[in-house]
């Protein structure tokens, strides 16, 4: 498989509210491969979402690179400018949080249809892409309610639809089945499976889920403060 995404000697470090200085991740190395389905596994706290949301440009390392390898080109993403870096993030990754953040407001296709917006794509052709995504994940009929007339499950699929908009090549997934009840999150994690396989994607997911995990091509553990 080829290389999309290269980590180098990632640490991070926060301070608590005491002033103390707490490692949490400590130079972590990582290869992504095309089309892998990754699970970072890890007891509460071990540092699984901190390393997710650094792969994902959401939050900064200490220290070390994020090589990622577009059409052949080394981009360093901490070396980009604020701009540059919100478009490798809106063009070329998805995300799937525990917790939706499916804007209430709005219906569920024009849920979907926004990051298109944001990118600067025509309404009409975001609605066509969002209309046939709501169809892939079976939500057609939930195309114009609102998140709260909707069920975790259900809202998780628009979320699951949001993602896939812009054709990324990478989705990250945060405890994506941690808010669901067993059956949906099966149903998720199939889901899941089908679409990553369907569009070559690159998943890599944050979990405590077994079904998640069980279901995954690689899994890594976080303990104590390293990838093994």
């Amino acid at each position: 498989m080829n290389i999309l995404y290269k980590i180098e000697n990632i640490s991070k470090t926060y301070t608590s509210k005491l002033g103390e200085n707490l490692l949490v991740l400590d130079d972590i190395s990582l290869d992504i491969h095309k089309n892998d389905f990754i699970s970072i596994i890890g007891a509460s706290g071990s540092g699984k979402s901190t390393l997710l949301n650094i792969l994902a440009t959401i939050d900064e390392p200490d220290s070390g690179k994020l090589i990622y390898f577009d059409n052949n080109k080394q981009l360093e993403l901490l070396k980009l400018n604020d701009k540059e870096i919100s478009q490798q993030r809106n063009t070329k990754f998805g995300f799937i949080f525990q917790f939706h953040y499916l804007l209430p407001e709005f219906t569920a296709l024009e849920n979907v249809m926004m990051p298109a917006i944001i990118a600067g794509a025509k309404k009409e052709t975001s609605k066509q892409k969002a209309e046939a995504l709501l169809d892939r994940v079976d939500m057609t009929n939930r195309a114009t309610h609102k998140p709260d007339e909707m069920s975790g499950g259900e809202q998780q699929r628009i979320s699951i639809a949001r993602s896939l908009i812009n054709e990324p090549e990478i989705i990250f997934a945060d405890e994506p089945t941690g808010n669901l009840d067993e059956l949906n999150s099966k149903n998720i994690v199939n889901l899941l499976k089908e679409l990553q396989s369907e569009k070559q994607l690159t998943i890599i997911t944050a979990t405590h889920s077994q079904e998640i995990a069980q279901n995954s091509k690689t899994i890594y553990t976080i303990k104590d403060k390293k990838l093994v």
